[in-house]
């Protein structure tokens, strides 16, 4: 970095130095002995990352046999059918960025009940400035010497049933545009009645259920919303983001 003045041409200088931070996981979701059979199941990492690092080869989805999840013989299995969802939201916000990861099931499979799951997301995922995930804990069965793997286990409630959504919030909640033409990504979160998992209620999948979506106008005057409105669009982005 060069500070410059014309006059008597005279020059400073200054050094930079770039040192992009590692990302790491910090939030995962469920992680507890009751997880719903629709629960969602997912990550959120502290940077934005780099989407062709997440994939089905660098985070793998087992059941387990016990709460070891041990890595031998017959003692886990892959999932079958699942997906993953980079959604581009963070905590509400339009901003572009890809740091929460979605584990998405066929929309006609729920979670084996009364089962341990284990989610083990590869070191090799990267943030978009191309650094590779810290804060790791597992050690991968082809790894070896040290961590290789971020991971978590989770077990499923014994009921054989789905839990019902007891209420529904919509990603962002409050959002102001200025300009006529702008295109925002919204995002419904369902989520159960609050229970030893979540006082707050379990977060459900949402990309099991056919979300209907429609844009109200508010009354200023009353606080009330009522349809309809002529001046924003909904249009649901099912070939994006699947059943959203």
């Amino acid at each position: 970095v060069v500070g410059w003045i014309s006059v008597g041409n005279k020059s400073g200088y200054g050094s930079l130095t770039v040192s992009f931070a590692n990302p790491q996981v910090i939030s995962r979701w469920p992680s507890c002995q009751a997880a719903c059979s629709n629960a969602a199941i997912g990550a959120k990492f502290d940077m934005d990352m780099k989407l062709g690092t997440i994939d089905s080869n660098s985070v793998k989805f087992f059941s387990c046999d016990s709460e070891k999840c041990e890595h031998t013989g017959t003692h886990t299995a892959l999932v079958p059918g699942y997906t993953l969802s980079v959604n581009p939201m963070l905590e509400g916000t339009p901003s572009k960025t890809h740091t929460k990861m979605d584990i998405v099931l066929p929309s006609d499979q729920n979670l084996v009940q009364d089962t341990y799951h284990q989610v083990v997301i590869s070191g090799t995922v990267k943030s978009k400035s191309n650094m590779p995930l810290t804060g790791l804990n597992f050690r991968s069965a082809s790894g070896t010497g040290s961590m290789d793997s971020y991971a978590w286990i989770f077990k499923t409630q014994a009921s054989d049933k789905i839990c019902k959504v007891a209420r529904v919030e919509v990603k962002p909640d409050n959002l102001e545009v200025r300009v006529i033409g702008q295109n925002f990504n919204y995002f419904a979160q369902p989520y159960s009645d609050p229970d030893s998992c979540s006082a707050s209620g379990q977060a459900l999948s949402a990309y099991s259920k056919d979300w209907a979506w429609l844009s109200l106008t508010k009354d200023e005057s009353s606080g009330s919303f009522a349809p309809p409105d002529t001046v924003a669009s909904v249009n649901p982005l099912k070939d994006v983001y699947p059943k959203q």
